[in-house]
């Protein structure tokens, strides 16, 4: 769970220091997390989850990690923060981001294959 909670902090811009300071504990606190030394109690992963915005199973299962890899990736933090927001969706909400996306996509792919 760690390295996820580190990961998913970085990709926010987020210093420990910074993420400290939002959950109301030391930064010490925050190292010993993402080092795995301490595990969080079930109530400090809700909050960690919630200022982080991604559900809490997704620190738990740590699901996140390969995402955030490659949202890093992203060099647009207003971006990184929409798709962060994503886990709000229901179904419908997010089947339509899915084609909206697919759309803008294709509509690259298409421009690209033209300009050759």
């Amino acid at each position: 769970m760690g390295s996820c909670i580190a990961t998913i902090r970085k990709s926010k811009g987020l210093t420990q220091a910074e993420l400290a300071n939002r959950l109301e504990v030391t930064q010490s606190v925050v190292a010993r997390w993402e080092q795995n030394q301490v595990q969080p109690r079930q109530k400090a992963i809700e909050k960690i989850a919630d200022v982080l915005g991604v559900p809490s199973s997704t620190l738990v299962s740590g699901d996140y990690h390969k995402v955030a890899v490659q949202l890093s990736e992203v060099p647009d933090p207003e971006l990184i923060d929409l798709v962060g927001q994503l886990h709000q969706l229901n179904e419908r909400e997010r089947d339509a981001v899915k084609v909206v996306l697919k759309a803008i996509l294709q509509q690259v792919q298409i421009s690209q294959m033209v300009q050759r």
